[in-house]
């Protein structure tokens, strides 16, 4: 990953991140370490109670990485597969 990769990729999980402190989430990971498929992980390890609260909190957190990216990547899309 390049330069200009781990600074969009630090800012697509702060997205995440700091969408899921605003709605009272700590996040219990926050990474821009490629794994896999993607590179960089944001978010709670204790996903298995899904309430339909916490349903919309997981997709404004998912949306809040893109978006957040958007802001240094005007000129390029979202990380390609990444939420």
């Amino acid at each position: 990953m390049n330069t200009t990769e781990e600074i969009s990729t630090a800012y697509h999980e702060a997205g995440h991140a700091a969408a899921d402190l605003l709605l009272g989430h700590n996040p219990d990971l926050v990474t821009i370490e490629p794994k896999g498929d993607t590179l960089g992980t944001a978010g709670q390890l204790d996903g298995d109670n899904m309430t339909p609260e916490g349903a919309c909190n997981l997709i404004i957190s998912l949306y809040a990485g893109a978006e957040a990216q958007r802001h240094v990547d005007s000129d390029q899309e979202a990380i390609k597969g990444g939420a």
